[in-house]
């Protein structure tokens, strides 16, 4: 009998030994983007489902929203929208371009900083598409270093097993999906509102 619990413990200890390796490892590998990403097709309207909070979207309470417009030159013009508590209506203009124009990867970076300004690398933040469906409706955006996190979609709400599954993808990339915060779009629901 003692054999027998001593091979559970040892097996059960082995186990966790195993599981913490895998977590610590996807914390420390470089994240995986997608291998490619076609920015004409990723252009359009996204809708904020959840994020990472983060300093620059401060004073953002719901409706977060970022519309991409790819210009001739292969770059994008982004202008990312959020409401905000006294209900008024937040914009930002940027830019965003891919860290490699021999890559389609989805390695990308954007600034909102003034055009002046764009010769500095510290102008410039990460845009890492992680996760991107195929008829391209859902998307995971990150940071190389896991402290910013993005989950979009081109509609305002996300059934919960799908949302749950991009959490999912997330986690496995290292980040610490805790973070999360659901975004609040008051605009569908006034229009799901309507509609009845």
């Amino acid at each position: 009998m003692k054999n027998i619990n001593m091979k559970l413990l040892l097996g059960g200890a082995l186990l966790l030994t195993v599981a913490g390796a895998a977590y610590a490892k996807s914390k420390t590998a470089p994240v995986q983007v997608v291998p490619n990403v076609d920015l004409k097709q990723y252009a359009g309207k996204w809708y904020e489902i959840a994020r990472f909070p983060n300093g620059f979207q401060k004073g953002c309470s719901g409706d977060v929203s970022a519309n991409y417009t790819l210009r001739k030159d292969g770059k994008v013009d982004v202008e990312n929208s959020c409401g905000t508590q006294n209900g008024k209506t937040k914009t930002a203009k940027g830019e965003a371009r891919r860290i490699s124009s021999k890559s389609k990867e989805g390695k990308l970076e954007v600034r909102f900083a003034p055009k002046i300004l764009s010769f500095l690398p510290a102008v410039w933040g990460d845009y890492y598409i992680l996760d991107l469906d195929k008829s391209y409706t859902t998307s995971i955006v990150g940071s190389s270093g896991r402290s910013y996190l993005w989950i979009l979609s081109r509609t305002p709400q996300l059934d919960e097993e799908t949302y749950q599954s991009l959490v999912e993808k997330a986690r496995a990339q290292g980040f610490d999906v805790n973070k999360l915060v659901r975004t609040s779009q008051t605009s569908a629901t006034k229009a799901n509102d309507q509609k009845q």
